[in-house]
């Protein structure tokens, strides 16, 4: 099994990651992406629920605009 070495790939320390450009250790790039996994969590939930809540109302916004009367069937629900 051939190593990374054989492929001239050295593991690089601290300071040599520091002088590169873009230089980032492997904590920093882990928690970069914790963060962004629930960043898309977080941007895939609001999505779906602006959805739901979309397709929930049309109805009754189309009928209130046609003067049909709501969905409940002119209940009035203001106590």
């Amino acid at each position: 099994m051939k190593t990374l070495e054989s492929y001239g790939v050295q593991e690089m320390n601290v300071a040599e990651l520091c002088e590169t450009d873009g230089g980032i250790t492997f904590d920093q790039a882990y928690h970069d992406f914790q963060q962004g996994g629930a960043h898309l969590g977080l941007g895939a939930a609001m999505l779906v629920s602006g959805a739901w809540a979309g397709i929930a109302l049309t109805p009754a916004l189309i009928f209130n605009s046609l003067g049909v009367g709501s969905l409940l069937g002119g209940l009035n629900l203001n106590l």
